[in-house]
């Protein structure tokens, strides 16, 4: 009863070699947006398949997989809704001493989004964060799930982060629709 599509996003797996350069053909343009484009256009071939339910198609991303689910759900109503598999690290607690390098791996070592790195010790002044992301979802279900031995970021952060959406999607009705697991 279920269809499944799985692909590597720009950046990644057999994709891998597309982020090769990138910056020097979209200079204005970041990874994390060509994966958002590439998953809108992925949820409008499903809508146009028959045989599937456009009203029911959900995401589920691990890591940076679950990142990105969570930004095109916030961007994208059609999606139904995200299970994100420790892919939430709040991005204006994550500073350089964290054992992954903080924000800097999503701007520096890994360019997912180039113009973070502008923001490398001011973490603080971050435009917006994941709770806010996870806000934007409601009342759509959202799932997060953290291995307690998660290296990009704490339990506190991620529990801290979904509490603070928590209220956006009370506002809708049950809070069920926000969950989180360790």
């Amino acid at each position: 009863g279920f269809a499944v599509v799985s692909f590597d996003s720009v950046g990644s797996g057999g994709r891998s070699r597309e982020a090769d350069r990138y910056y020097q053909r979209h200079p204005h343009g970041s990874l994390l947006g060509q994966a958002l484009q590439d998953l809108r256009a992925a949820v409008t071939v499903l809508q146009q398949q028959k045989a599937i339910d456009g009203r029911r198609i959900y995401l589920l991303g691990s890591g940076t997989g679950g990142f990105i689910a969570l930004h095109a759900a916030a961007l994208d109503e059609r999606i139904a809704g995200v299970v994100c598999v420790n892919g939430l690290t709040p991005l204006r607690v994550d500073t350089t001493d964290r054992a992954l390098g903080g924000i800097a791996r999503w701007s520096l070592r890994y360019p997912w989004l180039p113009r973070l790195g502008a923001f490398v010790g001011a973490e603080p002044r971050i435009p917006y964060d994941l709770d806010e992301v996870l806000a934007l979802i409601a009342p759509r279900p959202v799932t997060v799930v953290r291995s307690r031995h998660d290296l990009g970021t704490s339990g506190d952060d991620v529990r801290a982060a979904v509490q603070r959406a928590a209220p956006v999607f009370a506002l809708y009705g049950p809070t069920t629709a926000l969950r989180l697991f360790e």
